[in-house]
C-alpha cells in the first residue's frame, strides 16, 4: 500500500474505532469531532499505531503535533501533515 493510501486508512479506521464522524473539510471539533487536545493526542497515537503495524512499517512522531494547535484544523490538513512526518521505518537487517 502506498504511504498517502496507508495513512488515508489509519486515519478512517481510527475516527471510526473513536465513533467521529469527520469529513475531509471538517476541523477535527466539527460535526461529532473531538472535544479537547487530549482526545487528538490519542487519535495521532492511534494512527501512529497503526501505521506501525503496515508492510512496510511507517513510522509517524505523533509527538511533533500540538494537539491544541491542530485541533481547529481541518482534516485534510491535519492528513497532509501526518504525510509530511511519516517515513518508512528502518529495518535493523
Amino acid at each position: 500500500m502506498s504511504k498517502i493510501a496507508a495513512i488515508d486508512a489509519a486515519i478512517r479506521l481510527q475516527l471510526a474505532e473513536d465513533g467521529k464522524s469527520i469529513g475531509y473539510s471538517d476541523p477535527l471539533t466539527g460535526g461529532e469531532g473531538y472535544t479537547g487536545a487530549t482526545d487528538v493526542e490519542e487519535f495521532l497515537l492511534g494512527i501512529a499505531k497503526r501505521l506501525r503495524l503496515d508492510t512496510p512499517p511507517l513510522r509517524f512522531p505523533w509527538m511533533e503535533l500540538d494537539a491544541a494547535t491542530i485541533i481547529i484544523s481541518k482534516l485534510h490538513v491535519v492528513h497532509a501533515k501526518i504525510a509530511e512526518r511519516t517515513a518508512v521505518e528502518k529495518s535493523d537487517d
